[in-house]
């Protein structure tokens, strides 16, 4: 689909945050219910964060080897986004085949408390996968302009096609709107067999 990897106008004004934990990994201490030993790549997350309030939206995408605390970091962003009064969703994807599009229900049930947005329009005939895709992709800009929205995608590399083209379409939404996209990335060691997570590496 050539057409989806099209940019918005915009699309050269997104900010992409690279964050990479290079520790064996980071610990919770539950006295003080903080997360020791992450403090760099928070605060760069927390800074992404403030973007996001501000109005400028971007990428932030979370790399490293399994087991050094990528899930735990995510969860922490998630959590000091929430304390700052912006909206968060999460969504997954699993190897074993699923429905279309349900990591993205998943992230629109956090954020929106129903992924509505995802439904066809009335009396609409059928349409090729582009269209389709800009289509939701609109209503997308439509729902999560009127607020910071964080949204988290695990596991994009496992994603059924149709996700993978909306989540294609998400540089261009995070270029116009207040919308931090989180990326947790793949694993290194993941199944050479198994599809890349495309909608990320290219930004």
């Amino acid at each position: 689909d050539p057409a989806l990897s099209k940019t918005g106008p915009t699309a050269g004004s997104l900010s992409t945050t690279v964050v990479e934990p290079n520790e064996p990994r980071a610990i919770r201490d539950f006295d003080r219910d903080v997360l020791v030993g992450r403090n760099e790549e928070l605060a760069t997350a927390l800074r992404s964060i403030d973007q996001t309030i501000a109005g400028r939206g971007g990428v932030l995408v979370v790399t490293g080897q399994p087991g050094i605390g990528k899930t735990r970091l995510v969860s922490e962003v998630l959590a000091a986004a929430a304390q700052l009064g912006v909206r968060t969703g999460r969504g997954t994807w699993d190897p074993d085949p699923g429905p279309p599009l349900a990591g993205w229900r998943s992230v629109l049930n956090g954020a929106l408390g129903s992924a509505e947005v995802l439904a066809p329009e009335p009396g609409d005939g059928v349409r090729d996968a582009a269209s389709e895709i800009y289509r939701l992709a609109d209503a997308l800009s439509d729902s999560l302009g009127d607020r910071p929205t964080v949204l988290v995608f695990d596991d994009v590399h496992w994603a059924d096609p149709d996700s993978d083209r909306l989540i294609r379409r998400v540089p261009a939404l995070a270029a116009d709107l207040p919308l931090l996209v989180n990326d947790p990335g793949p694993p290194p060691a993941l199944d050479p067999h198994a599809p890349p997570a495309e909608p990320f590496a290219r930004l």
